[in-house]
């Protein structure tokens, strides 16, 4: 059952679709609370948002739990994230 839907022009940024995503843990408790801290993995790649001088980045930790699992499923391309300031149109196509 889908709950949200976006529609993104290729021109716009993996941070604009990110901040786009509603969640509702994010205004729980006091008011917004959103995590600065995100990731996203599109084929292959992890794209992190580090906006913040908060911000972790998870990235590092999950290729290396990829990588020590071998899931022969999911194929990690890059050793490193790449920014989600990358225009939608610049991802690279596999």
């Amino acid at each position: 059952r889908k709950q949200q839907e976006y529609d993104i022009l290729g021109s716009q940024t993996l941070h604009d679709l990110r901040d786009a995503f509603y969640f509702s843990s994010d205004y729980e408790y006091d008011g917004q609370t959103r995590v600065e801290s995100a990731c996203m993995f599109i084929d292959g790649i992890f794209y992190s948002d580090l906006r913040s001088e908060r911000s972790v980045d998870y990235a590092p930790e999950l290729i290396k739990h990829l990588k020590d699992t071998n899931n022969s499923e999911i194929t990690v391309r890059e050793e490193r994230s790449r920014s989600m300031g990358i225009r939608l149109f610049d991802i690279e196509r596999i």
